[in-house]
């Protein structure tokens, strides 16, 4: 339903289906981002392209053990 209030605009796109339609977060394995485009008329059709989630990981330098210690600055 919202892909046919674009006939003005052309696309849509989100990184996060979730964050404009909550409801959609079961289905974020399969379908967490989407580009769609209505073709134009005669045909009352879209076109959509999804993707799912992408999880990260974040290497960070250091030792994750060593904890964070305060010292007067300068020394």
């Amino acid at each position: 339903e919202r892909a046919t209030g674009l006939q003005g605009l052309g696309v849509f796109h989100t990184d996060s289906m979730q964050r404009e339609h909550p409801e959609s977060a079961a289905y974020r394995e399969v379908a967490s981002g989407v580009i769609a485009f209505i073709l134009p008329k005669p045909v009352d059709n879209a076109v959509m392209w999804f993707r799912s989630q992408l999880a990260s990981t974040m290497n960070w330098s250091g030792n994750p053990a060593h904890h964070v210690s305060n010292s007067p600055v300068g020394s």
